[in-house]
Parts: structure tokens; C-alpha cells; sequence
């Protein structure tokens, strides 16, 4: 059974990436949990593990900020298992280009010779991908790849920033465009409060308080991302007029048949 890896910044970003997986995949009722391997490495804060079918196992790991994704690729390929192809780090550029961010871990990969070399990279652009092996046979696919969202500002909310969340609230924006001025009223009185700073974050506590105020912004968002058949077109209209579902493909899909 082949294994993968995804590392991304925090548990929103978790639900987040197991949704898309859900229903990215035909026959998407072939994930299921699986609680193997589930202990935390140091610098893990939350994990979890879906299986399809027999075919393919893959670990999504939130690391507690970007700044421990790089780290944490590091300490992965020490001790990388053989049946594990393709590995990725899955981030928020901020107010960065996505290509600081696979600099950073061209950098690290760089250095990782002798025990890894890399045999073939991608020259960056919106993703990154290197290609590396050992002298014993093992080879990985390294994936570097940016949250990005094309959709609309709310309240003149920075573009550069906090992705994730802006896919989340375009999902809700479609889906429920008679609670859109809403947001928008309480993000213009959230300024008129000395020192407080409205964001995209902001924004989707907004929503989810309108929405479903009983849940957490994590079960939310898994919510929003196609676990409810309320959201689920709109969600996948969003995610296909951004890249993100073609550079996931490669870590959710099995070539083999299952």
C-alpha cells in the first residue's frame, strides 16, 4: 500500500485538506479513518490518517505554523518509510510569493546530500517539486504547494493574506449571498473598535456565527468544503478556478487500479 504525507500549518488546514480529499477522489466513500501510526513526532500538534481502500494511506499533519513546515520535512525524510512516494507541505503564502517559501525548502533538500540527492526539480513557479533518492533505492516526491484564492475582498481585506480562509468565505459568499451584507456590515463596525484589526480569519468566525454558530471554525470549515450538500458545488466551482486541486491530485489519487 503506497503512503503519503501532507504537512500544513494547523488543524483548520486539516479539515480543510480532508474534505477536498473526500471528494476529490470518485467513489470518495472508499476514505475511511484509521487510527495507525497516529503517535505525534515533536513539533506535531495534530494528525490524522484516511486509508482508501487498501490502496493508499495518507497522514495530513498540522505542525503548529509555517515556520515548522520546512523542519518538519526534515525530520520526515530521516526516517522515510519505502512505500511512501510522494510527500508535501501545504501553506498560506501571507504576504510572501509562494516562492520564498520553496526557496526555503530547496535550501534544506539541498542539504540533506549525501544521504538524499536530487535528481530532478521543477523550476519554481506557482508550486514546486523535486525528485529525490538514496543510494539504497528509496525515492520521494517532494510537492511544495501555496493556498490561493481568486475570489472576491470583503471590506477592503488584504488579498495577500490568509487563503484558506478566503476560499472558505467566496464558498459562503455563493452559497448564501443574502448573508454576504451582513458580513460585510459587521466588518465595517469590527474597525470603528479602537485597536481592532478585522481579517480574513475575522471574517469567518463572521460567517460561522451566522451559519452554524454551534460550531467550531475547524468542523466548519470541513462543513463548507463539500461535507454538506448545501455547499458542496460551490465549493468545488471555488477550488477549480485556483490551482489547488491539479497539485493535489498526485498525493490523492492511485494510479494503480483499486
Amino acid at each position: 500500500m503506497k503512503r503519503r504525507t501532507i504537512l500544513c500549518e494547523g488543524p483548520v488546514d486539516i479539515v480543510a485538506l480532508r474534505a477536498i480529499a473526500k471528494f476529490m477522489v470518485p467513489g470518495a466513500e472508499r476514505w475511511r479513518l484509521v487510527d495507525r501510526d497516529r503517535a505525534l513526532r515533536a513539533g506535531e500538534s495534530k494528525k490524522v490518517m484516511i486509508e482508501q481502500r487498501g490502496a493508499l494511506e495518507l497522514s495530513i499533519t498540522a505542525v503548529d505554523g509555517k515556520s515548522r513546515l520546512v523542519p518538519m520535512l526534515m525530520e520526515l525524510l530521516k526516517d522515510l518509510a519505502e512505500q511512501e512516494d510522494h510527500v508535501a507541505i501545504v501553506f498560506d503564502p501571507d504576504l510572501d510569493p509562494p516562492s520564498v517559501q520553496h526557496a526555503a525548502c530547496d535550501t534544506a533538500l539541498k542539504a540533506l546530500a549525501p544521504s538524499w540527492s536530487i535528481t530532478e526539480s521543477s523550476a519554481p513557479g506557482h508550486v514546486a517539486l523535486w525528485k529525490l533518492a538514496t543510494d539504497t533505492g528509496l525515492a520521494v516526491i517532494i510537492h511544495s504547494i501555496p493556498w490561493f484564492s481568486s475570489g472576491r475582498t470583503l471590506d477592503d481585506l488584504d488579498q495577500n493574506v490568509q487563503h484558506l480562509e478566503r476560499i472558505l468565505c467566496e464558498v459562503l459568499a455563493r452559497s448564501k449571498p443574502e448573508m454576504l451584507l451582513v458580513v460585510e456590515r459587521w466588518l465595517v463596525e469590527m474597525k470603528q473598535v479602537p485597536g481592532a484589526k478585522p481579517c480574513w480569519k475575522s471574517a469567518m468566525h463572521l460567517w460561522c456565527a451566522l451559519v452554524d454558530p454551534k460550531q467550531s471554525t475547524a468542523s466548519f470549515a470541513e462543513r463548507v468544503l463539500g461535507q454538506d450538500d448545501a455547499f458542496r458545488d460551490f465549493a468545488m466551482a471555488v477550488l477549480g478556478e485556483t490551482a489547488l486541486l491539479d497539485d493535489l491530485r498526485p498525493l490523492l489519487e492511485v494510479s494503480e487500479p483499486v
